[in-house]
């Protein structure tokens, strides 16, 4: 058995309710506050008891002594309670607070990780982050092969449908819209500088970006059938008609709403890599240490950006810069060392959560996300 084994849920080894972590369920799959995931099972100011859950996963890893890979998790209870005190716990320019009796993982001298409670860290100690090497699968587990998205959303009713598919027809737009790498890479230069103008779909080019406005013409043309409502060399800015519009706003969100595609979280990194792609087009920059650099006053959309990439097995650090946040991403095979700067133990008057019954009993969790140890139900 584990060592664990004496780690029971009734001990309250859990985070702080503002913990970043990955969930797919029957709703979809986004990155969200693990309080605002877990307050979902419980009514009221109710806690201190475990509730079963089915068909939830989390991100986690294939288990052993080595961090190989990450990989989907099955998530078998929630856990809510109340502490008077937690320890906040500081990386990577990164903080995850939790009880002095949750297990966080470090890496060890010889490169094998074990979880340590957080009572016992101490500064220096190195958490252990995604994986950085070779790309593996992160397709969530019994996941289907990503059918064809549609113009109209999958809530509609037929009268709408009918409508959506008599205005694509009117339009000489496709219905159904492949899921392909110049999707993704639309996807991502719209993230990165489209608008919504007008109900409109708005992609604007600088003076010495025409062949990047010839390319991005193409591509949707070649992935939609849609030519621009109006084009021409004087303009800077291509505008298509309000079914794009309402087709990206679905998928990508729009203003201050911008966010990674439902579908990116479980797709290939062919896909993935055509995403990121036209997002660093559309608004990253290369720096001279050779990593590449997007820096954004949206500091939600670069933290999903952040776990994405780390998925894939880039390092990617995000951190505040004067007046914004900059998200680093480097593509080595080195490991990066998620290396505690400080630890606090401080008052605290909250609720604190779980996951309960992880596959390897294990989950990430953080902004820059570190691997932590899950709590076990007797």
């Amino acid at each position: 058995g584990s060592e664990f084994d004496e780690m029971y849920v009734g001990v309250g080894a859990s985070v702080t309710g503002d913990t970043q972590v990955l969930v797919k369920d029957t709703s979809g799959t986004r990155l969200m506050q693990i309080g605002e995931y877990i307050d979902m099972y419980y009514s009221g100011d109710s806690e201190g008891y475990v509730v079963p859950v089915n068909g939830v996963q989390t991100l986690g890893y294939t288990g052993g002594a080595k961090m190989d890979s990450c990989e989907w998790t099955t998530v078998r209870q929630v856990y809510r309670h109340k502490v008077d005190e937690v320890y906040e716990i500081s990386y990577m320019g990164d903080m995850v607070r939790t009880t002095g009796d949750h297990s966080v993982f470090i890496r060890t001298a010889d490169g094998e990780i074990r979880a340590i409670q957080a009572r016992e860290l101490q500064v220096g100690d190195s958490l252990v982050d995604m994986p950085s090497s070779k790309v593996s699968s992160t397709r969530a587990v019994n996941s289907a092969v990503p059918r064809d998205l549609t113009m109209w959303a999958s809530d509609v009713d037929r009268a709408a449908r009918q409508q959506c598919r008599a205005e694509c027809h009117a339009q000489g737009v496709f219905e159904d819209i492949a899921l392909s790498s110049s999707l993704a890479w639309l996807f991502g230069m719209y993230t990165a500088r489209g608008e919504i103008v007008d109900n409109c779909l708005q992609l604007s080019f600088g003076t010495n970006e025409a062949q990047l406005k010839q390319q991005v013409i193409q591509t949707v043309a070649d992935s939609f059938g849609a030519s621009p409502l109006a084009n021409s060399a004087d303009n800077q800015a291509l505008q298509y008609s309000s079914l794009l519009a309402q087709f990206f706003a679905r998928h990508c969100g729009e203003r201050a709403a911008k966010r990674v595609p439902e579908s990116m979280w479980t797709e290939s990194a062919s896909v993935y890599q055509a995403f990121m792609d036209g997002y660093m087009v559309g608004n990253g920059k290369h720096a001279s240490s050779g990593s590449a650099e997007i820096e954004s006053s949206d500091y939600n959309l670069l933290r999903e950006l952040a776990w994405l990439a780390s998925m894939h097995r880039t390092q990617a650090t995000l951190k505040a810069s004067e007046s914004s946040w900059v998200l680093e991403i480097r593509a080595e095979s080195t490991q990066r060392d998620a290396q505690i700067t400080s630890i606090d133990r401080v008052a605290y008057d909250g609720y604190v959560y779980d996951f309960c019954g992880c596959d390897n009993e294990a989950f990430f969790g953080g902004s820059n996300a570190v691997l932590l140890h899950n709590s076990k139900v007797r």
